[in-house]
């Protein structure tokens, strides 16, 4: 009589579990985070191309990048568009209506780009498992791609025990009349920049009451907010170029016209420095400020007071003039290793939450 039963129990059983089972698996799939769809185009070309949303020019840097066997395509950003038809997001470049997820790397350069893009592009890439140039985070909070003032870096800096001249930031209001406060607090020259940077262009060192005045005044200035900064005495600048959280080129930078202004715009004079012979304190300083802006290329100034002999921070610049100005050669030449590098090691996206996609 036992045997009988045990089979009526056991067939019970696998008539249960047979009826239950898709049921379970069914639930166990509803359960389960969606994945992004698969990569829709061709994978053939991907993994050697890069897109630069550049602009005009560049021409030496897609020699040198064709030399380590880089196919590179530049475009503007007025050639993005962003379509989503059934449910499939897909962003191309106009031209030649390539997907941006068939490059294997994409750097934007070109921050006229709206920030609700850039973390679009940045969103899109990461779940088609593409580099993306100086967008670490993707979407988070360390992201390099929104290109911050130089209050923000100063601040920023600062709060992370980086040195950084004495600088100040006053509504524009009281700018004007607040010289003999600022020359008080800085000595005279004091420095007067745009909080963002423009390459130099409108910097000033402002010695006397009618040299901010005026400063002030100049149409071009309309609309612009400043800092106050005290003037570092030195014998040049020198651009720091950090790409891939090693410093691979350092160019001094200097005037002779007796203006004193040293930037890309105010510099007359340029000179190539051996990396490896350079001060392995201040080489430290700038990728450490690359890493904490979140740059994977960054040209980071700084300058050393020949009184004092300290070096200070002047700037973190995410979108580095690259393959134009002096020694666009070299610069070419070293970011095309940077890239070559990135596309043969495949690294993982970044996702929003900081996981490995």
């Amino acid at each position: 009589m036992v045997l009988p039963w045990l089979i009526l129990t056991i067939l019970v059983l696998a008539t249960v579990t047979a009826w239950c089972l898709p049921t379970v698996v069914r639930l166990r799939e509803a359960r389960r985070p969606a994945r992004p769809p698969a990569v829709r185009g061709s994978r053939r070309t991907g993994p050697c191309s890069a897109l630069i949303l550049y602009g005009e020019g560049g021409d030496e840097l897609v020699h040198a990048l064709a030399a380590r066997g880089v196919r590179t395509v530049l475009r503007s950003a007025d050639h993005l568009t962003v379509d989503i038809l059934g449910n499939v997001a897909c962003i191309r470049e106009q031209v030649t209506q390539r997907d941006l997820a068939d490059f294997g790397l994409v750097h934007i350069r070109d921050h006229r780009l709206p920030p609700g893009l850039l973390s679009t592009i940045s969103c899109y890439l990461s779940a088609h498992r593409r580099t993306l140039v100086n967008g670490d985070s993707l979407g988070g909070a360390r992201s390099g791609l929104a290109a911050p003032s130089r209050l923000h870096q100063y601040v920023k800096l600062a709060l992370f025990g980086e040195n950084v001249p004495d600088t100040a930031h006053l509504p524009a209001s009281r700018l004007s009349p607040s010289f003999d406060m600022l020359a008080a607090r800085f000595g005279t020259p004091f420095v007067l920049k745009p909080m963002y940077a423009c390459a130099g262009e409108l910097t000033r060192l402002i010695s006397e009451d009618a040299e901010l005045a005026e400063t002030l005044r100049d149409r071009r200035h309309r609309g612009l907010l400043f800092l106050a900064q005290r003037y570092v005495p030195n014998n040049g600048t020198f651009l720091i170029w950090v790409l891939g959280a090693e410093v691979r080129l350092v160019i001094h930078r200097c005037s002779t016209d007796g203006s004193q202004i040293t930037s890309r715009a105010g510099a007359s004079h340029a000179t190539l420095f051996e990396p490896d012979g350079f001060d392995d304190d201040v080489k430290r300083t700038a990728v450490r400020c690359a890493d904490l802006f979140g740059y994977d290329i960054a040209a980071v100034t700084v300058v050393q007071d020949r009184v004092t002999r300290l070096w200070y921070v002047l700037g973190v610049n995410g979108s580095p003039a690259i393959g134009e100005g002096p020694f666009s050669t070299e610069v070419s030449r070293v970011y095309a290793d940077f890239a070559a590098r990135r596309l043969r090691a495949d690294v993982p996206s970044v996702t929003r939450e900081g996981r490995q996609a």
